[in-house]
């Protein structure tokens, strides 16, 4: 997730938030705006979000300078990431190393 509650892919050494994106690639419009809503949305969205990420990486019509130029597509190192879901709602543990792990803080 991007600070600030945007969904997005990393492609390559970039960041693609997917709703700046939209001013540039229609099919990115039709994509949620969390990563949770992403996942929750129909295998067909994640077909939309791998049509977004090849476009990009195909350069088609210098879609990529467009992206770049409305802020949409910016180098990973200048974006702030965050927790891709920051309310969980199912977390999942097990106890198999705690004896082991409670002998290493005695």
């Amino acid at each position: 997730m991007i600070a600030g509650g945007g969904a997005g892919c990393q492609i390559d050494s970039r960041i693609l938030d997917f709703q700046r994106a939209a001013a540039v690639l229609p099919d990115a419009a039709r994509l949620p705006s969390t990563v949770a809503e992403l996942l929750d949305a129909s295998r067909g969205m994640l077909d939309v979000a791998r049509t977004v990420e090849e476009a990009i990486r195909l350069d088609r019509q210098g879609i990529a300078a467009a992206l770049e130029e409305c802020g949409a597509l910016r180098p990973a190192a200048d974006v702030g990431l965050a927790a891709p879901l920051p309310r969980p709602t199912n977390l999942f543990l097990h106890g198999m190393a705690y004896h082991s792990h409670a002998r290493d803080v005695e």
